[in-house]
């Protein structure tokens, strides 16, 4: 038969042992490709849990070639120090917040500490300022000078408080005085200052702090009449007529302001100097109209006159306090009047005029 026919008839099928002619001895042979059977060896593993033994084993002797090596680690890690765990968000989340709070303690006890260090410095400048003022109004002449700043003037130095009616019949000097100026017509009643004398009253307050009351004559809601004692005389400051209207700031200041019913006034300040029985004027205020129809306001001190803002006009005035509102002691519980004839007598028990 021929070779390469028999050739063509085995071809794709398992060959014959062949025999070595040296050993005697036959070589198998196999049809099988190398790649293929390692693969079907690794399937076979696989289902079997070989590779798993298999590891298994690998593993136990790189522990005993690596002590150090866990018995967790995988083959394929390297042999070397565990890290420490990863921090997780609960503990990243709580540092945060600790710090936050601890910041916003911090900022709010510095806000604290610096507005309790401007508060105090506050307070202290404002306690000098006040032992200023007060020594400056100890030393200040009785005259008082303001300024013109666009906002309202200090507040002036206040009055003692009123002195009771009965004082009055401490200083005979002034009950002279108001006896001897009580006129008497012999028909009707009697006047004081053209007055009726049951409509009139006193008070007694002491202006500039000497313990020595003025006498402050009053006719229902109206000063006709302020007097001072001074070396046992019975002095008048000032008296109103019809134009005037005299009042007592809170300040101690007398006040007389005049008007022609018009928009023109004159309001003029007067202070009493301790140990003088005379008045002096501390300002003049007045307000007039211009050649042009318009309001100008002026304020005259120590003989010099400045033109002012109607603000200001107003302001300066009120820096001198409030007026004080009198309740007059009548006359007669104090004064004793002169008999006259019986028709005055009836008339006066009446009512007067």
């Amino acid at each position: 038969m021929d070779p390469q026919q028999n050739s063509g008839k085995n071809q794709g099928q398992p060959s014959a042992p062949q025999h070595d002619a040296q050993t005697g001895q036959g070589t198998p042979s196999i049809g099988i490709d190398r790649g293929d059977a390692v693969k079907q060896i690794v399937k076979a593993a696989a289902k079997s849990g070989l590779a798993e033994e298999i590891a298994s084993v690998t593993t136990i002797k790189e522990e005993k070639a690596d002590p150090k090596r866990s018995p967790g680690d995988s083959l394929s890690q390297p042999s070397q120090e565990s890290d420490p765990p990863p921090e997780n968000d609960s503990g990243k989340t709580r540092r945060i917040i600790l710090i936050a709070v601890i910041v916003c303690v911090a900022v709010g006890a510095l806000i604290w500490l610096i507005v309790f260090i401007m508060g105090k410095h506050g307070s202290t400048d404002a306690d000098s300022s006040a032992a200023s003022d007060s020594a400056q109004a100890e030393d200040s002449s009785d005259t008082h000078q303001l300024e013109t700043t666009g906002e309202s003037a200090p507040a002036k130095e206040g009055i003692a408080s009123p002195y009771p009616a009965s004082a009055l019949d401490y200083y005979p000097e002034y009950k002279r005085a108001v006896e001897e100026k009580i006129a008497y017509d012999g028909t009707n009643e009697p006047t004081y200052l053209g007055h009726s004398v049951s409509k009139t009253g006193f008070c007694l307050y002491d202006i500039n702090k000497d313990k020595t009351p003025e006498l402050f004559i009053v006719s229902g809601k109206r000063v006709i009449e302020i007097l001072t004692a001074s070396n046992g005389t019975a002095v008048t400051l000032l008296a109103s007529d019809s134009a005037d209207y005299i009042t007592l700031c809170t300040s101690g200041y007398l006040c007389r302001e005049a008007e022609d019913g018009s928009a023109v006034s004159t309001v003029t300040y007067y202070a009493l100097p301790q140990g003088q029985p005379t008045l002096e004027n501390a300002e003049r205020f007045n307000m007039n109209y211009d050649s042009n129809s318009q309001l100008v306001y002026t304020v005259a001190e120590n003989g010099e006159s400045r033109e002012v803002s109607e603000h200001d006009f107003y302001a300066l005035q009120n820096a001198y306090g409030a007026t004080v509102t009198m309740n007059p002691t009548p006359l007669t519980d104090h004064i004793t009047l002169k008999t006259q004839t019986a028709a005055g007598t009836a008339a006066f028990a009446a009512g007067g005029q």
